[in-house]
């Protein structure tokens, strides 16, 4: 089908070359074949790597605004009430500072906090955060 039809094709999160080579190897890249590859990494040297005709997009960090914006949206802030929501707030400004503006950290705490409705919860996620988040977590190459 990839050589017959026009296909986008999106592996995603690919952390090394060696997963990119081996993965590669069960697709028929050939000259007529009219699909196209786009390839998501961390890592500049898998797209590098990837192939010699490679355009590599590189994304940016969010801003300090939209760092909020987006850790309010995914960890459904609005629904806190006010004592507890001003406490969280709180604890929130600073785990999203420990993220660097790294939107894939902040979804991912975000994601985590929306489970936890209590100020409790929030303040054992808050103790551990900056732990994870700097020493391979979510920055790094593991994952939550």
């Amino acid at each position: 089908m990839l050589k017959e039809k026009k296909c986008l094709v999106v592996p995603d999160d690919i952390w090394a070359s060696e997963t990119w080579g081996n993965l590669k190897t069960t697709f028929p890249f050939e000259n007529e074949m009219k699909s196209k590859f786009l390839i998501t990494t961390r890592n500049k040297q898998v797209a590098l790597g990837a192939d010699k005709n490679v355009s590599i997009h590189e994304l940016g960090c969010l801003g300090n605004d939209k760092s909020w914006e987006l850790f309010m949206n995914k960890a459904n802030f609005g629904r806190l009430d006010a004592t507890d929501g001003r406490k969280m707030e709180k604890l929130g400004r600073e785990m999203v500072e420990h993220c660097a503006r790294l939107p894939l950290a902040i979804e991912l705490l975000g994601g985590i906090l929306s489970q936890k409705p209590t100020i409790s919860e929030w303040e054992m996620v808050h103790r551990h955060a900056k732990t994870y988040i700097n020493e391979g977590g979510i920055r790094g190459q593991g994952t939550m």
